[in-house]
């Protein structure tokens, strides 16, 4: 097995010159890392330094695009939207998408939204530039969490959704869909990347990228059922052909039942709950705190703090 090595500062200077020159972060990075897959740490880097570039390809350069795509997602996902749901974006990035798909649901009532992301900065443009398009009865909580572990409890999310986020994942697909269908209480739906679409030298870029492969086989290998697929029409770059898979979660997973609460949010990839307490959320037997950095929280098992002492101070 790979021994993985952490960013250092040399790193990220490395990687903001890189950036300003053009040239492939990630690839890189993984050169100086000696690795060849894509790390948690070279995703979140990418993806901050790249910050604000989604909402302007999404918002000014290709609006009419983004409309056409969120409609045709949403054909496929509005039967799966019910009163009173909960649904989670996984890598709702700069909000582009799950925004448009939002908008469509203004009239569903108690809907309660979440989307995640590993990069703060992404998330934090995308509610700055998305906040008017989001209709003000749909309760959306945005945080920063790795998609494989995610902070919520086992079968808390009515519907689950990914839009190119497991994209780069290609090195730990299968754990990342075990915590999908883990916190899923019903359906899953994921447009992604299929290799099955691609030419032969669009498949030499996925694997060049780290991308995922077989994702419809590994989906089927951990139990989920896909019960419809299509090819997605509207692409964002036609060298990257997408497939939208809707999968009913395995039955297994669903033992274990979530009692419905006000804390919504857990311990990453447990079913330990948060709890809200000044600037931070809270798991009281853990005596373990994770930061809000403007509202948004960062649910990284590598920032909790640790803090026995903390209850001692507060009412």
């Amino acid at each position: 097995m790979i021994k993985e090595q952490r960013l250092n500062l040399k790193d990220i200077i490395d990687a903001r010159n890189a950036i300003e020159k053009g040239e492939n972060i990630t690839d890189l990075l993984k050169e100086k890392k000696k690795l060849n897959y894509n790390s948690q740490e070279i995703i979140a880097l990418a993806y901050d330094l790249q910050a604000g570039n989604y909402s302007k390809d999404a918002d000014i350069i290709r609006p009419e695009f983004y409309n056409r795509r969120a409609e045709e997602v949403f054909d496929v996902v509005k039967p799966y939207i019910k009163k009173d749901y909960k649904i989670l974006d996984v890598g709702s990035g700069e909000l582009t998408m799950f925004s448009r798909i939002l908008e469509k649901c203004g009239a569903i009532k108690g809907l309660r939204a979440f989307g995640t992301d590993l990069s703060w900065s992404r998330l934090a443009e995308g509610i700055a530039q998305t906040s008017n398009r989001i209709p003000t009865n749909i309760d959306l909580k945005l945080s920063v969490a790795d998609s494989q572990f995610l902070p919520f409890p086992t079968s808390s999310i009515d519907l689950v959704l990914t839009d190119h986020s497991l994209e780069p994942n290609g090195f730990r697909l299968e754990q990342i869909l075990k915590e999908i269908f883990r916190v899923s209480k019903r359906y899953c739906i994921f447009i992604e990347p299929s290799n099955n679409l691609q030419d032969f030298d669009g498949r030499l870029r996925m694997e060049k990228l780290g991308y995922i492969f077989d994702l419809e086989a590994k989906i089927e290998k951990l139990g989920g059922d896909i019960v419809y697929k299509k090819p997605i029409e509207n692409n964002y770059k036609s060298t990257n052909k997408a497939e939208l898979l809707l999968v009913e979660v395995p039955d297994g997973n669903q033992a274990k039942r979530f009692e419905e609460s006000k804390h919504y949010y857990s311990y990453p990839g447990s079913d330990y709950i948060l709890q809200k307490s000044e600037d931070f959320w809270l798991q009281r037997e853990l005596n373990v705190l994770f930061p809000i950095l403007h509202q948004i929280p960062i649910l990284l098992e590598q920032n909790k703090i640790l803090a026995s002492s903390y209850l001692k101070f507060i009412k």
